[in-house]
């Protein structure tokens, strides 16, 4: 991703002197402002800066590092591997013992993602020696001997470029009012941010509407409410697109010297259209914001009520994790960290809720293809987060899926390949095409010696089930009716609908809804469940708040 200088949250840990030398008061100065310009965020200025301590001592392998790992923040990956090469050069080893653990990390990383995978092993078994306790490694490990497996489904996938995509970053798409509101860098929205600026292009917010033959118009900046002389990031739309939160960089700190470097925060606004419906009122900060970490990456569920978001906030898993905030009288809730099943020592970002029920979401810190992948986890907790495999991931980054579930396609981002010239971040549309499930028993979710062979057998099909809470909203089921709500007991409530006398026609269902977005739905024999054979269960319509 090109636009880690204010949109990568990861809080870094500076590493320690590999070397101590004599330097010069004028080296020693150069040194100290390209390490505060890493510091904050501003790796393309501190390569410069640590190419000129360089000059003066050109085989000084902490500046090498250095530049290796702001090359790899960029990300610039190609020019990240020759530095780290140039430095592990400098020992006959190869591997200095005095090179901070986190670079061997990184280079297997980047050896992950130029698909050299023997290479990537045997760095990631280093790291692994080095902190046996961080398991990211043994997850790229595990990855990378299933890579097969997680290709076997590609064929349930396709995807293509949109039209809008720009010689300039363009990621993050959301719906909103028949079209997707995205996040671009192009020129013409950066031009007069630029001339107060010159270090780079800005992130503003752009819409494009679809057209009924599935092309888009030309995208247009949203709204000069929205966007400002910051950075504009990812957004999400509710309460049928009246409101919005998006994320934007803030700017809470200064260091107090004539050189200054800014200290970058992310931080997630919200704003509501007027009484109109057509202007957006001025956007105000989140109450659960905070000036010492970032937040950002904003998703939402259906009934606006709970906020999925990352953060580096501390005592987390790793570098981003993901939260959950709830929306409980007026206001939102301290964060809920998701939690191990979810969150790793790596990143976890750009979430997005399918359903109420399923979220997906990008992380490096799980098995995968290398760099950012796209995974999906049921949010009831009953199955563990999966990849999504080949071709949605890539051994580049791929993150910002959304999915429409009532069509079942979307899109999502990534850097994967040349496009105009670049290998900029662009916007993908993804339609998946689920194949019919092999008939066979369903998933035995309670110990089969509670089955009654006394019981009438039938098949139904479980959409999904979640913990007990106050009655799902209406919207959450679409179109389905006679849904049927059983109140387990192990905590959880199911929700299934229909019954077939054979397994043949519970399947059939179940393909149709599975093309609703319910990707986590499968059919129960009820004769082995006595939670629910027991008891006809409730119709939910009779639940729903009038």
């Amino acid at each position: 991703m090109k636009y880690s200088v204010v949109l990568v949250l990861c809080s870094l840990a500076f590493m320690a002197p590999a070397q101590q030398k004599k330097v010069s008061e004028k080296q020693k100065a150069r040194l100290s402002r390209a390490d505060q310009l890493f510091e904050h965020g501003h790796y393309g200025e501190a390569i410069t800066a640590y190419e000129e301590v360089l000059e003066g001592d050109r085989r000084n392998m902490e500046v090498m590092l250095k530049i290796a790992e702001a090359s790899f923040r960029l990300p610039d990956l190609e020019q990240a591997s020759g530095w780290y090469q140039d430095a592990f050069a400098q020992s006959e080893t190869g591997l200095p013992e005095t090179v901070p653990a986190h670079h061997l990390y990184n280079y297997a990383e980047i050896l992950l993602s130029e698909e050299q995978y023997d290479e990537a092993l045997r760095w990631f078994g280093l790291y692994k020696q080095r902190v046996p306790e961080d398991t990211r490694s043994e997850r790229r490990i595990r990855g990378i001997a299933s890579l097969h497996e997680l290709k076997k489904d590609a064929s349930q996938y396709s995807i293509s470029v949109v039209s809008f995509n720009s010689a300039y970053p363009d990621f993050s798409p959301s719906f909103y009012d028949s079209g997707l509101v995205f996040v671009s860098g192009r020129r013409e929205a950066a031009a007069e941010k630029e001339k107060k600026d010159a270090r780079g292009t800005y992130l503003d917010l752009y819409y494009t509407k679809t057209l009924p033959d599935s092309t888009f118009s030309s995208p247009i900046r949203i709204s000069n409410a929205l966007n400002t002389d910051f950075h504009e990031g990812p957004a999400v739309f509710y309460d049928d697109g009246r409101k919005v939160i998006f994320t934007r960089n803030n700017l809470n700190d200064k260091l107090r010297r004539s050189e200054e470097a800014i200290v970058i925060h992310l931080q997630l606004f919200a704003a509501e259209k007027d009484a109109s419906g057509k202007t957006w009122k001025t956007p105000v900060l989140l109450a659960i914001n905070n000036k010492d970490y970032s937040i950002g990456h904003p998703a939402i569920s259906s009934d606006g009520l709970n906020l999925y978001f990352s953060s580096n906030k501390p005592g987390g898993y790793g570098g981003t994790d993901l939260y959950v905030s709830r929306w409980v009288n007026n206001t939102w809730s301290a964060p809920e960290n998701l939690g191990a099943a979810v969150n790793t020592e790596g990143n976890e970002m750009f979430p997005f809720v399918a359903a109420d029920t399923t979220l997906y979401f990008a992380s490096n810190g799980h098995a995968g293809f290398g760099g950012l992948d796209i995974y999906r986890y049921n949010l009831a907790g009953t199955t563990e987060v999966k990849n999504m495999g080949h071709p949605v991931n890539s051994s580049k980054d791929d993150f910002g899926l959304i999915l429409d579930a009532k069509t079942n396609t979307g899109y999502f981002s990534s850097n994967r390949q040349d496009i105009n010239g670049d290998r900029n971040d662009n916007i993908y549309r993804l339609s998946i095409d689920l194949p019919l499930p092999q008939a066979s028993p369903a998933p035995v979710v309670v110990q089969a010696e509670t089955a009654d062979p006394d019981a009438d057998v039938y098949y139904t099909i479980q959409i999904f089930a979640l913990r007990r809470s106050e009655v799902i909203r209406r919207s959450l089921l679409q179109d389905l009716k006679q849904v049927l709500l059983h109140e387990g007991k192990d905590g959880f409530n199911r929700y299934t609908y229909g019954k077939y006398s054979s397994i043949q026609g519970a399947i059939e269902m179940l393909q149709k809804i599975r093309a609703m977005g319910y990707n986590d739905a499968f059919v129960r024999r009820e004769a082995r469940y006595t939670e629910l054979s027991k008891k006809p269960g409730i119709e939910v319509e009779k639940l729903y708040k009038h």
